[in-house]
């Protein structure tokens, strides 16, 4: 099925990414962790989201790290859809995690 917004997904390393954009981030992210600048690497981590105790969704973060003894979560972007920008809403409110997105750079 074809991404709506064109993205080709890309296979690397055995992993499947939803485009090249994620695949090159994700092959920056490992250098950076082999040369000690990240730690803890992981990727693809859910963040259940809830509402009046209740489960209503889930954020699945393209990645999460330790830098300067900070953790980060990151989501690699390409336009951002209403629910993306109420789902990282969500996620600041319930979980105090402020996003760091990250673009394709041209």
């Amino acid at each position: 099925m074809a991404n709506k917004y064109h993205a080709k997904r890309t296979a690397l390393d055995g992993i499947n990414f939803h485009s090249k954009g994620e695949a090159k981030r994700y092959s920056e992210l490992k250098l950076l962790e082999a040369a000690g600048v990240i730690s803890e690497l992981r990727k693809q981590v859910r963040f259940p989201l809830t509402a009046a105790s209740a489960k209503i969704g889930d954020y699945v973060a393209d990645f999460t790290y330790a830098e300067n003894g900070v953790h980060i979560t990151e989501d690699f972007k390409g336009p951002e859809t209403a629910l993306f920008r109420w789902k990282r809403k969500h996620l600041l409110a319930e979980w105090g995690i402020e996003l760091r997105i990250t673009k394709a750079r041209k």
